[in-house]
Parts: structure tokens; C-alpha cells; sequence
């Protein structure tokens, strides 16, 4: 079994702040197209922006489930086995790569009544089915590169799963291009109606929002050779001790599912809060300006926050398993002290400055989107120091496999998410 290659976390952390720098600028970017593709609010830009959410929605029941829980502890024990360490990893991700092939069939399955979830209705509704089959498919892509990316990091080669998500980004930004230059658009983006996109529109935009994340998953299959692992399907599954894996994981997919069901209340909030006002002769924020906030306040947090949890997760899970109680807690100071002496600042700068930051990053959009692109990412901004905490607290569950302590902090989150949500849904539409 080959052992990772020794490495210092600095130098971890910054390689991988820098590829999460790129890609999410570049994000930004693909995002400042969509908005001149589909227009800042309206049907098509809440279709769009749901249907393309889906993927990663399920994704992270699986991600956080499965994915983390199961593969970070169980790859970190078979590089400790010199016997039968490749072996062990070839029958746990047969098994996953199975699991999410089959998850991936049953949304394609459900796709109408999963739109439906989210709050979408009318005409609205039946473009998001169409967006949605063609971007569905994302799910198996994203769980391909999160295990992918496990056990790159599991090795401690840190640098391409950091890097990737900006050639998705790439190949999403040229769909753009080609949408714009091939299909003409209504003189104001506001009168985008579901009925202007045909079969062809639909194909090319979320056409190539999937593949863009399925050439994010190619080069880490690409590399794995190259850091000492060639997969090889089996499915004997005995013999490894995946069954109080499997514990774990029944735990830590309680805690995702009941944090999803705080995502679904939101975005199904923010679907029908806009359809009563579209009702109501009304074009208020919707999908497509809280993604475009959420996007903009994740460069800090991924930059600084993922970055670093991502290198001490590998470091933490070793700790546990050899019992060196003082390693643990040196990580734990680390994880903690330096994002927040970072995230403090940025918070006030980021809170005075978000109108300007919104106008800068979303040139073309119409003056009312960025407004309330503005309004949504200073209030999210409120919260980085808290993300930066709960993705600590998560990593070290995960580490610990410890599903039952993460259980318990998340169904307080969830429970303040859900009656966010539907004091929401109590205010009153605009009127005319």
C-alpha cells in the first residue's frame, strides 16, 4: 500500500487556496452570464436555478452521508494495511460507485416530483422538469469526484481536487458563450418567459452545466495512478469492518437528511414567496439572486475555511487512529484559531462593501437584482465566522465517527431554518 508523501499544512492549505480562489472567481464569472442567459429574476431564472441546485442538494445527503463519514475514516485504515490496503479501498468504492449510479437512476425516475419539492408551479414547474433531466445526471459526476477526491487527499496530494472545479467552470462559461451567441434575447432579461425556451436552449445551458462537472471528476481519475492507486472493481465487502462503518454512516446521514430538509424549506420558501408575487403582476428576488449571493459569500469561505479543514481532516482522522489525543487537540486550535482571526475582519469589510462587490461582480444584470444580490450576501456574510465553526465541528465528527454529536448540533440548525421558512411564507405578497 503506498504511504501519502509527507507535506506541511501551510503549504497544503495554500496550494489548495489558490486553485479555490480561481475556480470560484471563475464562478462568479459563469454566474454573471447566467444572469444575462435567463435574466436576474423571473419563471426561467428560478426553473433553472432549481433544477440545477437538485443535483447538488442530493449530492450532499450522499456526500455527507456516505462520502465523508465512511470513506475519510475507512481510506485512512487502509493505507495503515500493507496487506490488502488497495484491496480494501477497490471494494468500498465498487460499492459506493454502485450506490450513487443507483441514486443518480431514481432522480432521473422522480424528477417531476423533486421539482415539485422545491416549491416551483406552473409554467415554471414544467421548465424546471425539462432543466432538471438534463441536469440530474450532475449527481453521479459530483459523487465521482468527491470520492475521487477522498482518496487523493487520504494520500495528501491536495493540489488538483482544488484546481478541477475551475475547468467545470470553464466548460460551463463557454455553454454561455455559445447560449448568447447562438439565441437572441428579449430586449430586457426581465422578459424572459418559459414558453421562449425551446428544446435547443434547454440542451445548451444545462447541457453544459453537466458536463462542465463531468470534466471536474476526469483529471482526478486521471491522476490516481500517479499517487500510488489503480482501482479495481470487486464487491466482496467482507472482512474490513465496513459494518461499523456502516453505523457511522446511518448517523451522519440522519444529521444531512434533517440539514437538507432546512435546505428544501428554504429554497421551496423562496419558490413560492416569487410565484405569489409573479401571481400578483410582481417580479421579486428569487433562486437565481440567492444563488448568485451564496456564490459571492463562498470565495472567503472556501478559500480560507475549506481549504484549511480539508488539509487537517486527513491529519485529524490519523490522530484518532492512533490515539495521540495531544496531535488532535493541536489540529483542533489550528482549525479554529486561524480562519476566525481571518473571518472577523472580512466580515465587517465584506458587510460595508456588499453593494459595490455585488455591482462590480454582476455587470449586465439590472440594477434591482443587484440590489437584492447586495441585501442577501450582507446578511449571509453575518454568518462566516459560524460556517467556519460548523465545518470544523463536522470534520472533527467525521474524524471521531462520531455521527451522533453532529446529529444533535444540526437538528437546532434545521429547526431555526424551517421557522425562518415559514415565517417567510407568512409576509404578504407585493402589491401592485
Amino acid at each position: 500500500m503506498t504511504q501519502p508523501r509527507p507535506g506541511g499544512l501551510g503549504r497544503a492549505t495554500a496550494l489548495m487556496a489558490s486553485g479555490s480562489l480561481v475556480s470560484r472567481m471563475l464562478g462568479i464569472v459563469r454566474n454573471a452570464l447566467l444572469g444575462l442567459c435567463i435574466g436576474g429574476m423571473g419563471a426561467v431564472s428560478d426553473a433553472f436555478q432549481t433544477a440545477n441546485t437538485l443535483p447538488n442538494t442530493i449530492f450532499i445527503l450522499l456526500q455527507s452521508g456516505v462520502l465523508t463519514a465512511v470513506l475519510m475514516p475507512q481510506l485512512t485504515r487502509a493505507l495503515r494495511r500493507e496487506r490488502d490496503g488497495d484491496r480494501m479501498t477497490d471494494a468500498l468504492l465498487t460499492a459506493i460507485f454502485v450506490l450513487i449510479g443507483a441514486v443518480t437512476a431514481l432522480a432521473l425516475v422522480f424528477a417531476g416530483p423533486l421539482v415539485s419539492l422545491m416549491g416551483l408551479r406552473g409554467a415554471a414547474h414544467t421548465l424546471g422538469v425539462a432543466f432538471a433531466y438534463w441536469c440530474l445526471p450532475q449527481i453521479f459526476f459530483y459523487a465521482l469526484y468527491a470520492v475521487l477526491a477522498q482518496v487523493l487527499n487520504v494520500r495528501e496530494r491536495f493540489g488538483l481536487v482544488m484546481w478541477t472545479p475551475a475547468f467545470a467552470n470553464l466548460v460551463q462559461i463557454a455553454g454561455m458563450v455559445v447560449f448568447l451567441f447562438l439565441f437572441s434575447r428579449p430586449a430586457a432579461a426581465q422578459q424572459w418567459s418559459p414558453e421562449l425556451f425551446t428544446p435547443p436552449r434547454i440542451a445548451v445551458l444545462a447541457g453544459t452545466a453537466t458536463l462542465g462537472i463531468a470534466v471536474q471528476a476526469i483529471p482526478l481519475a486521471v491522476a490516481l495512478p500517479r499517487a500510488g492507486y489503480r482501482w479495481r472493481p470487486t464487491l466482496r465487502l467482507r472482512g474490513y469492518g465496513f459494518r461499523a462503518a456502516g453505523r457511522v454512516a446511518v448517523w451522519m446521514a440522519s444529521a444531512v437528511v434533517i440539514a437538507q430538509l432546512g435546505g428544501v424549506a428554504t429554497q421551496a420558501a423562496i419558490n413560492l414567496v416569487a410565484s405569489g408575487a409573479r401571481a400578483n403582476g410582481q417580479i421579486v428576488a428569487g433562486q437565481f439572486v440567492y444563488q448568485q449571493a451564496f456564490t459571492i459569500f463562498m470565495v472567503p469561505h472556501g478559500v480560507i475555511t475549506v481549504s484549511l479543514l480539508t488539509a487537517l481532516l486527513p491529519r485529524m482522522t490519523r490522530a484518532v487512529q492512533e490515539h495521540d489525543a495531544d496531535r488532535l487537540r493541536g489540529d483542533l486550535g489550528q482549525g479554529l484559531t486561524m480562519p476566525l482571526v481571518a473571518m472577523v475582519p472580512i466580515t465587517a469589510l465584506l458587510v460595508a462593501l456588499a453593494q459595490p462587490i455585488s455591482r462590480v461582480l454582476n455587470p449586465g444584470i439590472d440594477p434591482e437584482s443587484v440590489a437584492a444580490i447586495a441585501s442577501a450576501f450582507a446578511w449571509m456574510s453575518v454568518g462566516l465566522v459560524g460556517y467556519a465553526v460548523v465545518g470544523l465541528q463536522q470534520r472533527y465528527a467525521t474524524a471521531r465517527e462520531d455521527g451522533r454529536t453532529y446529529l444533535t448540533f444540526q437538528v437546532i440548525v434545521t429547526v431555526i431554518q424551517v421557522a425562518v421558512a415559514a415565517l417567510i411564507l407568512t409576509v404578504p405578497p407585493p402589491r401592485r
